[in-house]
């Protein structure tokens, strides 16, 4: 009885306006959407490789280690080809970042060469699912109970003495395969073209990804179905079942994920970007106070040597030019504990703030959890990489790299003046043709999937708690359904 029941479900819905209007929608906006996209990602991985190879060329051409630690270098991230299904927390498909060894990390972004995209974003797959096929749920299943019950076919159904259970679960299941045909279609052909375009290489990890995007896409899906379901078991007429369900599908998918950030930052203050920075300057000031002018002071005063040293130099005279290579040393070995110690400290000042905010953000998101479709949105984005672990993820991988790139700079710099005191002031030979290793080039890891997993869990397990719960109530209240 269930199959026969599952199959007058499909068949009335494929034969309905619905079922069209579902499969056209799916069609268009996601593979047009697609296809929008894709060409914004061409175009970023050109500016990306062009850039590559800029910056690449112009940390070949540092001719002296100076340069690196305090002009720095230039990093871009690599584009990931999952925002063109996945936007994410950023537009941006990738941060620019100047490197040295005194600054810290500030990312940047490319500028917008058209200023009306902002204004016409294109549609990426969650923002789809979540809008447009939950409110697709929501049509399809209102009048799942209550419009049969007016048209008297339920309880026609019913004086055949099948078991209520088997009557919802036959409703249940057919309904939301018709639902999803259009949309795995369409997700299918989308896939397909990536396939199709040699400038789109997703890794076998990247598919996996999107395999999970989809997959949690169909949970959220059944999410919303059963939740109109259990409406419609609480109704009598598909009437009110429909202006319920417009009313709480505007709080759940709209006011709720909206409201909930300011609702966090109204009670949980994370403090100020101006008082994380006024407080990194006051850090990198102490540092420097401590580590070196305290010590140069110290340096010159055991040597005999005058504030003004540079006023008795005499060019030319070794004597004279040795004691101020000397000096030279001992300050490059400070400056270096100085610096490292500064960027340590950028760290933990930013580490400090970034906890406060954490508190702020972890309210934000269990208030947001309230609405599956914030369940969906963090999900997807921490899946494909583009939510704020990935981003954090990022810059701390930076973090490490300006690290090494400050040692390594000064671990090539010394040497060069220790040169001239054991050479009696002979000029070092070139460092480009003569250093000891190129400067460490920054290669970003994207994180394991088990990674993925730990973030993402929580989000896909109420989700799933979602569907137990709705389809429950549902289950309870088509028991003692009316059906006159």
């Amino acid at each position: 009885m269930l199959r026969e029941i599952i199959k007058k479900e499909v068949l009335d819905h494929m034969m309905g306006l619905r079922f069209s209007i579902a499969c056209v929608l799916c069609f268009i906006v996601i593979v047009c959407s697609l296809f929008v996209r894709q060409q914004d990602f061409v175009r970023t991985v050109s500016i990306y490789n062009e850039n590559s190879s800029v910056n690449r060329s112009e940390r070949d051409q540092v001719d002296h280690p100076w340069r690196l630690v305090w002009l720095g270098i230039k990093l871009d991230q690599p584009p990931n080809p999952l925002k063109i299904f996945v936007r994410g927390i950023e537009d941006q498909n990738g941060y620019s970042v100047d490197l040295n060894c005194q600054q810290p990390i500030y990312l940047e972004t490319a500028e917008i060469d058209n200023p009306l995209l902002p204004l016409f974003p294109s549609t990426d797959l969650m923002t789809f699912v979540g809008i447009i096929m939950s409110l697709l749920a929501v049509i399809f299943a209102y009048d799942t109970v209550s419009g049969e019950k007016e048209r008297g076919t339920l309880r026609l159904m019913l004086s055949y003495s099948v078991p209520r259970d088997i009557v919802l679960l036959g409703k249940w299941i057919g309904g939301y395969v018709t639902l999803v045909i259009p949309f795995i279609i369409a997700v299918v052909a989308a896939a397909a073209i990536v396939l199709a375009q040699s400038n789109l290489l997703f890794t076998q990890a990247q598919w996996l990804q999107f395999m999970a995007v989809c997959l949690l896409s169909l949970l959220y899906i059944a999410v919303v179905y059963s939740a109109a379901i259990w409406i419609s078991c609480l109704t009598s007429r598909s009437s009110t079942s429909i202006m319920l369900l417009v009313t709480l599908w505007l709080v759940f998918v709209l006011a709720i994920p909206n409201l909930s950030p300011y609702l966090a930052q109204a009670w949980k203050d994370a403090g100020s970007s101006q008082e994380m920075e006024s407080e990194r300057s006051e850090t990198a000031r102490q540092a420097w106070e401590d580590t070196v002018t305290k010590d140069m002071t110290r340096y010159d005063n055991a040597h005999g040597i005058d504030q003004a040293w540079w006023r008795n130099l005499q060019r030319g005279n070794w004597a004279s030019e040795k004691v101020v290579v000397e000096r030279t040393v001992f300050e490059l070995d400070r400056q270096r504990s100085a610096l490292i110690a500064r960027l340590k400290m950028y760290r933990s000042v930013e580490e400090k703030y970034t906890r406060l905010l954490d508190a702020q953000i972890s309210l934000s998101q269990w208030i947001s959890r309230l609405s599956p479709f914030s369940c969906y949105a963090m999900a997807a984005t921490e899946l494909t990489d583009t939510g704020i672990h990935g981003k954090r993820g990022f810059m701390e991988q930076l973090e490490a790299h300006q690290i090494r790139l400050c040692e390594y700079s000064f671990s090539e710099w010394i040497p060069l003046e220790q040169y001239r005191l054991d050479h009696d002031g002979e000029s070092p030979p070139s460092w480009t043709d003569n250093r000891a290793a190129p400067p460490p080039e920054f290669v970003y890891a994207r994180p394991a999937g088990s990674d993925y997993l730990k973030v993402v869990a929580i989000d896909i397990g109420i989700l799933s708690g979602m569907l137990v719960v709705f389809f429950m109530m549902s289950y309870l209240s088509f028991l003692k359904y009316d059906v006159r």
